[in-house]
């Protein structure tokens, strides 16, 4: 079972997965397709923005490892840099439906769209990333992941915090 910080940031991560392709398909549908610059620009700055993001939420959960708090304020500590990388996660697809509805070409977005949903995969709130966190963090087993160590990791537990 999932401690109640794991849950939370799997439902919002969820959530906001879920609404990148809704975004996407609906700039596709209301930004005119035409460019009024080369569509490699802005193309390339969504891009690089992507891989920015992605190693943003990367730097985050590494700057994560070298916190050491206190076994009391841990889940908040991973409740809070969790939602620091989901902002960083999805500034690549808000870039995207600007420049698509501003400078075009209105495609773009599908580039947003991916660099957000791969930063959102760097940063996911696994399980197996919790028990690494207690371990480098030498918190009690249990602390972050409300069950037993010894388990096996449980990487992609999608329906486990609906129980």
């Amino acid at each position: 079972m999932p401690s109640p910080a794991l849950a939370a940031l799997r439902r919002v991560r969820r959530v906001a997965a879920a609404l990148v392709p809704v975004v996407a398909v609906l700039v596709l549908l209301t930004a005119e397709g035409e460019s009024t610059v080369p569509a490699v620009l802005p193309v390339l700055l969504v891009a690089v923005t992507g891989a920015a993001a992605v190693g943003g939420a990367v730097a985050a959960d590494r700057m994560l490892e070298r916190r050491t708090p206190a076994a009391t304020g841990a889940a908040a500590l991973l409740r809070t840099h969790g939602l620091i990388q989901l902002a960083i996660a999805d500034f690549p697809l808000l870039l995207a439906v600007a420049l698509a509805y501003v400078v075009g070409p209105d495609w773009v977005v599908l580039v947003g769209a991916a660099a957000a949903l791969a930063a959102l995969l760097a940063g996911s709130a696994t399980t197996a990333r919790a028990r690494r966190l207690e371990s480098v963090w030498r918190l009690p087993a249990g602390t972050l992941t409300h069950g037993p160590a010894d388990a096996a990791p449980d990487d992609d537990d999608h329906d486990k915090d609906a129980r």
